[in-house]
């Protein structure tokens, strides 16, 4: 069983802090030595060319390095992939992150974002600091740090990370003053998406953040609109009441959401077939999250607990012990863990 749901994700993918070093100027730093290293694709997309020397800046709209005494500029969606050396610090963090530390990483990433004096770079340190912020579940640390990036790129390549909230519990209160933070910080759209989406079941904002969530839902831009109307799908959801017709279309309309931001939605429809009493199919959605949609680590690990779930009440017993070992594994510091352990231990 295990094996079968996971070539079928698989295989179907396969084809188909801190604001202040961001939004002001550090402090002059020696500049980090060595020369970078860029891959683009050539202009026939073809073939690629491989580029040395110093990159100035790196955001989601373009690339701009200095090449053999040239400052020559790519679009970003050209650039396949950028070696340049990094702090001490920030090798250190990222390292703490691949060894499921999410704490011990964002210790060595706080600092490294302070020393560190290129921008672009110091970017993708804060990118490094939110991936630790969700792998353990501070959503609010994660909402400020990500509404950060945005104030430096607002066309960020790291949107996958954006830290909606996907449950149907209401927020504790700190976490709902965060979100309030996130939208007086940064009127944009996607703080508005971020902060109504912890706001969904938020007993005096609900409402309104149901109403916020509409409005995006008829966005023009195609990764709001789409968030914005599975964000509104956990209403039905909450009410365990989604006939299997309807969860069929959400299944079809996942289809619509850019590739990397599907996590959340399979989620949901996870959650329906589950509350229909339908434990394959809702596992088979589960497993989305940890064997492709993991950037929300303790989305991923509640996800790959509840896939066990399921599993475990068709008598797939080791399919589930399998899943529980994972997550212990991959997100020990997650809520889920917790849970996993004690299926464990039974």
């Amino acid at each position: 069983m295990m094996a079968n749901l996971r070539r079928v994700v698989s295989g179907r993918w396969r084809m188909a802090v801190y604001l202040w070093p961001l939004a002001f100027g550090l402090a002059p730093l020696a500049p980090v030595s060595a020369e970078d290293q860029v891959t683009v694709r050539t202009s026939t997309g073809a073939g690629q060319a491989i580029l040395t020397g110093e990159v100035l800046e790196w955001n989601g709209e373009r690339l701009r390095m200095k090449a053999s005494g040239d400052v020559r500029e790519f679009d970003a969606t050209k650039v396949t992939n950028v070696e340049s050396p990094r702090l001490e610090k920030h090798i250190e963090g990222l390292k703490a992150l691949e060894a499921g530390k999410p704490d011990e990483a964002h210790a060595s990433l706080t600092q490294a974002i302070t020393e560190e004096p290129r921008q672009w770079m110091r970017r993708e340190i804060l990118t490094a600091i939110v991936r630790a912020d969700l792998a353990r579940e501070d959503r609010a640390s994660a909402g400020k740090n990500f509404v950060a990036l945005l104030e430096s790129d607002p066309y960020t390549r790291h949107f996958k990370l954006i830290p909606l909230d996907w449950q149907t519990a209401p927020p504790d209160a700190d976490l709902a003053s965060a979100a309030r933070g996130w939208v007086r910080n940064n009127d944009s759209d996607i703080a508005k998406l971020m902060s109504s989406s912890v706001l969904l079941f938020d007993p005096a904002a609900g409402s309104q953040a149901a109403e916020t969530l509409d409005r995006l839902a008829r966005s023009p831009d195609r990764k709001i609109f789409t968030l914005a109307r599975a964000q509104l799908w956990r209403k039905q959801v909450a009410a365990r009441d989604v006939p299997a017709g309807e969860i069929e279309r959400w299944e079809d309309r996942v289809k619509d959401i850019p590739e990397p931001l599907r996590g959340g939605a399979y989620f949901q429809i996870a959650r329906a077939w589950s509350g229909r009493g339908d434990p394959e199919r809702a596992a088979a959605a589960f497993l989305w999250l940890p064997l492709v949609y993991d950037s929300d680590g303790g989305l991923a690990a509640t996800a790959a607990v509840a896939a066990g779930d399921e599993l475990s009440n068709i008598g797939r017993t080791a399919d589930a012990v399998q899943l529980y070992r994972e997550v212990l594994t991959r997100f020990p510091k997650t809520t889920a863990a917790g849970r996993a352990r004690e299926r464990l231990e039974r």
